[in-house]
């Protein structure tokens, strides 16, 4: 089972962070997360998250607009957001 802390780094390595881009929000998905990554405080336009199942630790792009992905996004629970201070 893959916890918040480790799918926080998975998504780091997978999403290419570094400098000051972080993990900005991760969402609970019920058997997968959903993380995104940014500059705190920094809107992005086309970005992309990554998703992680939760049982297996495979990790897929999370892309919108997408209907599937839209409706889980929608029916998550945000448990982690990175503030300035992060």
């Amino acid at each position: 089972m893959i916890e918040l802390e480790e799918a926080k780094k998975i998504a780091f390595d997978y999403l290419k962070c570094s400098g000051d881009r972080v993990i900005t929000k991760v969402f609970d998905a019920g058997d997968e997360w959903i993380i995104y990554a940014g500059i705190p405080g920094v809107k992005q336009v086309g970005a992309y998250g990554a998703l992680i199942n939760k049982n297996e630790g495979n990790v897929k792009p999370f892309k919108l607009p997408s209907p599937e992905n839209f409706k889980k996004l929608k029916s998550s629970e945000l448990v982690y957001e990175a503030t300035s201070n992060t």
